[in-house]
């Protein structure tokens, strides 16, 4: 059996403060990458994992434990080998002049070119070959000054590729893009992993992409507490709400998405369901509502949705038909003399 592409023994990430004195962010990390899986590492602000990244990837030392890479241990490997073992995309913009997309692609291949960075065929294929991965084909005479944010982390992730890594690691890749292409991106790590073997640590703050995406989330709360495990697990132990939930907002570990707590002390009973039902449900719990269901239950009147969509409000035994929810919610909006008073 081969080994894992990572493997950290009773790990402790952190700095050495002035005097030598250790500042541990996060110890006790036991933990495997396995070969060929998109893993996705979550926490909050301030968890640590950007350090745990860095630790990883020997851009900085642990303070504790043994970290092994592609089954070698990392404090014993030589820049060089590293390279050809693991590749690192980092968030930060990166500045390369006038270079072309094909240009920054090839600075992946430092670890086979030698002191002179002089490239030969086997490099321009490599490289070639690595932008076609990447989906980044049509970049390669392109200035990367010019590209767009999206077309500049294809172009970075091709760097990478051209180093032939059988591990990458990336800290927050998609924190620029836009939903569309942050989704484009993850298909694009999830089609390197089941295609082509790679295996891939993804941090991100896309707590609702990683869940639908990884196969294993690696998740670090504040305090340096641990948890590694498939995304569907972590969620059935309520491990996301303890994490991430705040004032106000809730993780709702039924629909693996967050939601505003409106703590509402109005109910509304409210009769439909399908895409309609779960639209109307979001209206009235933003304007204040907690809608119920059951037969026998009012609250503060019956709002039945038909087809169409059409909303039907029946109050003291009075109805009104609408057409939109906006309609809707001005409806169901407290009166100006019911509203509280600003003080």
């Amino acid at each position: 059996m081969s080994a894992p592409a990572a493997r950290l023994e009773d790990v402790s990430i952190g700095y050495r403060a002035r005097g030598g004195r250790p500042s541990i962010v996060a110890g006790g990390l036991t933990v495997e990458l396995r070969r060929g899986e998109l893993v996705c590492l979550l926490g909050p602000n301030g968890a640590g994992k950007s350090t745990l990244l860095r630790t990883i990837s020997g851009l900085q030392l642990a303070l504790a434990g043994k970290i092994f890479v592609d089954g070698v241990p990392l404090a014993s490997q030589k820049p060089r080998d590293l390279a050809r073992r693991l590749a690192v995309v980092l968030t930060e913009r990166t500045e390369v002049g006038a270079l072309n997309g094909f240009a920054v692609a090839a600075l992946g291949r430092h670890p086979y070119t030698g002191w002179s960075g002089a490239l030969d065929d086997a490099d321009r294929t490599a490289t070639a070959e690595a932008l076609r991965l990447a989906g980044a084909e049509d970049l390669a005479e392109r200035h990367f000054s010019e590209m767009s944010d999206g077309e500049r982390q294809r172009v970075l992730i091709a760097r990478a590729l051209a180093q032939q890594p059988r591990m990458m690691v990336l800290d927050e890749i998609t924190a620029f893009l836009d939903l569309p292409r942050r989704v484009s991106m993850v298909r694009l790590l999830q089609r390197l992993t089941r295609d082509h073997g790679l295996s891939v640590l993804l941090s991100t703050h896309d707590l609702d992409l990683a869940l639908r995406c990884a196969d294993r989330i690696w998740l670090l709360e504040m305090g340096g507490r641990f948890h590694a495990g498939a995304p569907e697990d972590l969620a059935l132990q309520g491990l996301f709400e303890r994490c991430f939930s705040t004032e106000g907002v809730v993780f709702d570990s039924r629909t693996g998405s967050f939601r505003l707590d409106h703590r509402s002390t109005r109910t509304i009973r409210l009769d439909g369901d399908g895409t309609a039902g779960v639209w109307t449900r979001r209206m009235l719990e933003r304007i204040g509502f907690e809608p119920v269901t059951g037969q026998s239950f009012t609250g503060e009147g019956v709002l039945t949705i038909s087809d169409g969509p059409r909303w039907r409000w029946l109050r003291n035994g009075l109805g009104t038909e609408y057409h939109c929810l906006d309609d809707v919610a001005r409806a169901l909006a407290p009166s100006d003399d019911t509203r509280p008073v600003q003080r």
